[in-house]
């Protein structure tokens, strides 16, 4: 990096060993980006490895992986009619009885889950 910054006056010889002044520019954020990679491999490298090693298989992000996917498809599934960005109030008591628990009010009666609703202040 040092090399490609000499000029003239460093005694370089020129069309050969001569460099320009701008190579800073480049080597600034070429560093910069490389190490920002390599750190987020590395941090990468290490969660896995945690993930892989040290979770066993009934931890709460296993669980949460498994209650999001459900909980991605029942969304879908009753909001597919808003392009999948709102719920309607009125659907709310089946797109609530659609999922199992602890996302879910399945096994419950509608009344016990309009007065869960109220309570979330949906």
């Amino acid at each position: 990096m040092y090399d490609t910054m000499r000029t003239e006056s460093d005694n370089c010889i020129p069309n050969k060993t001569c460099g320009v002044n701008y190579a800073p520019v480049f080597f600034i954020p070429y560093i910069m980006m490389t190490q920002f990679i390599m750190l987020n491999l590395f941090i990468m490298v290490i969660i896995q490895q945690f993930e892989l090693y040290y979770l066993t298989d009934d931890n709460v992000l296993e669980k949460f992986k498994d209650q999001l996917i459900i909980f991605k498809k029942n969304w879908t599934k009753f909001t597919s009619d808003h392009d999948c960005l709102k719920l309607k109030d009125t659907k709310l008591v089946s797109f609530f009885r659609a999922m199992e628990q602890p996302l879910g009010l399945k096994d419950v009666q509608e009344k016990q889950i309009i007065k869960e609703v109220v309570l979330m202040e949906l």
